[in-house]
């Protein structure tokens, strides 16, 4: 039997399904052996996306309240660019032929 996570916080079920995990992820940081590039936008842009707002914000939104999207949009965003999170997925796999 499986386990849906409540409200799109499916981040972390994906990044352990790829493997990754807090270990796993400290250890290819460690010792230098990963070198990440800048993202190629800004944290705010990336959770406005997951968010699905856009990125031009109305000086007024309304009621100011927004429904949460969880962990899933987010990490789906982040691992179909080439962000500091798809290099971190890519990582282990390089860094361990050393």
């Amino acid at each position: 039997m499986s386990w849906d996570p409540p409200g799109g916080y499916t981040g972390g079920e994906r990044l352990a399904r790829l493997g990754i995990d807090h270990a796993s992820a400290r250890g290819a940081l460690t010792g230098d052996r990963v070198r990440l590039a800048a993202d190629p936008r800004s944290f705010e842009q990336y959770i406005d996306e997951s968010a699905g707002r856009s990125a031009v914000r109305p000086a007024c939104s309304g009621s100011g309240s927004t429904a949460d999207p969880g962990t899933g949009p987010l990490v789906e965003i982040l691992l179909r660019e080439e962000a500091r999170a798809r290099q971190l997925i890519d990582a282990p796999a390089t860094a361990t032929g050393d």
